[in-house]
């Protein structure tokens, strides 16, 4: 009976963890695929976006894939 009551208030808990942490704040995401003639260093990246509260701080993520293909080691990106 002990071990229940354990048992219960840890899956309790983890219960809440997992739903807390579902929640999605994405307001952005989108993804350009690459042709496979490659990515031109004339060719521009561009994602458009509306900020509403400018006063809101915001986390931006960018993620980059590639193969090991990649010849370039410098990656300049500008935000």
């Amino acid at each position: 009976m002990k071990y229940f009551k354990c048992f219960s208030k840890i899956l309790l808990l983890w219960s809440i963890v997992f739903l807390c942490a579902c929640s999605s704040g994405t307001i952005y995401d989108k993804s350009i695929k690459v042709s496979k003639d490659g990515w031109y260093k004339n060719d521009m990246a561009r994602f458009d976006l509306s900020i509403n509260d400018s006063l809101e701080t915001y986390d931006y993520y960018l993620n980059i894939r590639h193969t090991v293909d990649y010849r370039y080691s410098n990656l300049f990106v500008f935000f």
